[in-house]
């Protein structure tokens, strides 16, 4: 492979900046030109680099963002001065990242990937790392290039909220009450299992499948549906609306509703999230009736659709 010296006027960052270095026709507009792609890569959220395809992935190049995304000033990572790039990459990920980048140069594509570094404070961060072979005219490897940025929060952030739908999923679906999600056109778009065993359903798919219009199949009461969107639009929730409700053998029962209004950023409507627990006073005839349905007991298993 052809040497290749750390300086940028190679144009490897023509990718990141409009202006073209190799074009620049005097020293004067060629020192403008790299003034300004130097101060660009100064301002990047991250570290631009070009580096030999190596296994130790060495730097000919590394801008001045590699301080604060790995700890480490550039020049301590040019020419593996102090420490190689690859020994940056967290042990687990080392692999997966030099047989993805070797896959995308064999076919001249772009890589991008997603892995963990450890920083010079021995923290860990999360990155995401875009990039690209430099290749000469007849096609031979020269380099390669690409761009580096810490994702750690975005990470952290996808996680919180994985752990909150499995907190959130785990309730739902083992809850005494009845609960439920719905679109603002009336139909189920999940319920529980407590909900569907109150209405004598086996399963909730099953009562999400005999369930179309909300308004006609599930409430008792012509209008009950109205008024509760009419006062979710007012309130945006609703707590003890008393209502009548069809079992799946017709049979009517009350509840008490408790119901908010879920909302976008922008304030769109999104969906309902409802609960609907049935009244004491007809606690003891569900039971019994449950009791007489023997072995046609509704189903306890879990959910049909995610919430």
């Amino acid at each position: 492979m052809n040497p290749i010296q750390p300086s940028i006027d190679l144009a490897v960052f023509q990718s990141l900046c409009a202006a073209d270095v190799t074009q620049a026709r005097d020293e004067g507009s060629y020192a403008e030109a790299q003034r300004t792609l130097l101060t660009l890569m100064g301002n990047l959220p991250g570290m631009a680099y070009c580096c030999r395809n190596d296994e130790a992935w060495t730097m000919l190049f590394v801008s001045e963002g590699a301080q604060e995304l790995t700890g480490y000033a550039p020049a301590d990572l040019t020419g593996n001065h102090k420490i190689s790039y690859a020994d940056l990459i967290h042990a687990d990920s080392r692999q997966a990242v030099w047989d993805e980048v070797q896959s995308a140069l064999a076919a001249k594509k772009r890589f991008r990937l997603t892995y963990r570094l450890q920083t010079a404070a021995q923290g860990e961060k999360w990155v995401w790392e875009q990039g690209h072979g430099i290749f000469s005219p007849g096609g031979e490897l020269l380099a390669v290039e690409g761009f580096v940025t810490d994702i750690t929060d975005r990470i952290q952030a996808e996680q919180s909220l994985r752990e909150t739908e499995l907190k959130y999923r785990s309730i739902f679906e083992h809850a005494v009450h009845g609960i439920y999600r719905s679109t603002p056109d009336g139909k189920f778009l999940a319920v529980n299992p407590a909900l569907a065993g109150m209405l004598g359903y086996f399963s909730p798919a099953e009562l999400i499948a005999n369930c179309t219009d909300i308004a006609r199949d599930f409430y008792a009461q012509a209008g009950a549906r109205e008024r509760l969107q009419s006062l979710l639009a007012a309130h945006g929730t609703v707590q003890g609306f008393e209502v009548q409700v069809f079992c799946r053998d017709r049979r009517i029962i009350w509840t008490r509703e408790n119901i908010y209004a879920v909302r976008d950023i922008s304030g769109a409507l999104l969906y309902y999230i409802g609960r609907a627990p049935v009244l004491r006073r007809q606690r003891r005839r569900y039971h019994h009736a449950k009791m007489r349905r023997g072995n046609a007991r509704p189903f306890r298993g879990a959910v049909s659709s995610p919430v």
